[in-house]
C-alpha cells in the first residue's frame, strides 16, 4: 500500500495540478494526504471540494514543511510512503516506477530525477542563474540506471 503525502501552503492553483496529475497515475496511490500548513487562500475548501473522497485533508498548525511531513507520516497507513510537493507535476509513471524499487526488500528508500519546468516563452529567472541560486531548484538526476547509494 503506498500513501502519498502532499505538504502546502497558499498554493491551492498548484496544488490542484498535482493532484490531478497524481490522480492520472497508471499505478494509482492507495491513499492521499494533503497536509495544509495554515493556507490563507482557500487550498482547503478546494481540496474538499474538488477531491473529497480522493484525498484526505489534514491541518498541521506548526508552520514548517517539516512538520507537515511528519503529520503526513502520523496519518499515513501505507508500507510504503511517497512524498511531493505541491508544485509538482508527476509524469504518469512515477508511482508505478517508484513502487517498482520496493519489490527488492533491500530497499529502504528511493527517489528520481527532479527537473523544473517553466511556461513555454519563459526561461530560468535571473535571480537563479548564480550558484546558488541553482542549487536552491534542487536539480538532481544520476541518470537513467538505478544506482544504489550508501
Amino acid at each position: 500500500m503506498i500513501s502519498v503525502v502532499i505538504p502546502t501552503l497558499n498554493n491551492r492553483e498548484l496544488l490542484r495540478g498535482c493532484l490531478d496529475s497524481l490522480l492520472s497515475q497508471r499505478r494509482r496511490a492507495d491513499e492521499i494526504l494533503v497536509i495544509d500548513n495554515g493556507s490563507k487562500d482557500g487550498t482547503g475548501e478546494m481540496v474538499r471540494r474538488e477531491f473529497a473522497g480522493r484525498a484526505r485533508l489534514f491541518s498541521e498548525p506548526r508552520t514548517g514543511v517539516h512538520h507537515a511531513r511528519n503529520r503526513g507520516i502520523a496519518e499515513a497507513s501505507g508500507d510504503i510512503i511517497a512524498f511531493t510537493d505541491d508544485d509538482v507535476l508527476l509524469p504518469s509513471g512515477w508511482l508505478e516506477a517508484l513502487a517498482g524499487c520496493f519489490e527488492d526488500p533491500g530497499v529502504a528508500g528511493a527517489g528520481g530525477p527532479t527537473r523544473p519546468v517553466w511556461p513555454p516563452g519563459q526561461t530560468l529567472p535571473s535571480a537563479l542563474r548564480s550558484r546558488r541560486g541553482l542549487s536552491l531548484l534542487g536539480i538532481v538526476d544520476f541518470g537513467p540506471v538505478r544506482k544504489p547509494l550508501d
